[in-house]
């Protein structure tokens, strides 16, 4: 099943028993608390699956988009082949030879 569409169900169930919540705080009677309890500890479930299920779509959006990222970014990306060519020039320039790398 789409994760987005268990995202919205949990989303909509989480919303009915936050309502179901407030209506037996409204009644206040020791009957009704029992309700409030129960509804609060499957609303905290429901939240829970939420959250799991956000972080899975986060973690499925962040892999695809590594693996489609062609071309390394951010700060020190260059930082290897600036290395290696250091390396090649100060190499052959110690013996007395001429690169062609810049």
């Amino acid at each position: 099943m789409d994760k987005h569409i268990v995202a919205e169900d949990l989303r909509e169930e989480v919303a009915f028993w936050k309502t179901v919540e407030d209506d037996a705080l409204l009644r206040g009677r020791e009957i009704d608390f029992n309700i409030y309890l129960f509804a609060a500890q499957n609303r905290r479930e429901c939240r829970d699956k939420l959250l799991k299920v956000w972080d899975e779509i986060a973690l499925d959006k962040f892999r695809n988009g590594r693996l489609n990222e062609k071309q390394p970014t951010g700060v020190g990306a260059g930082e290897l082949v600036t290395c290696k060519t250091n390396l090649i020039k100060d190499s052959l320039s110690a013996f007395g030879g001429k690169s062609n790398a810049s």
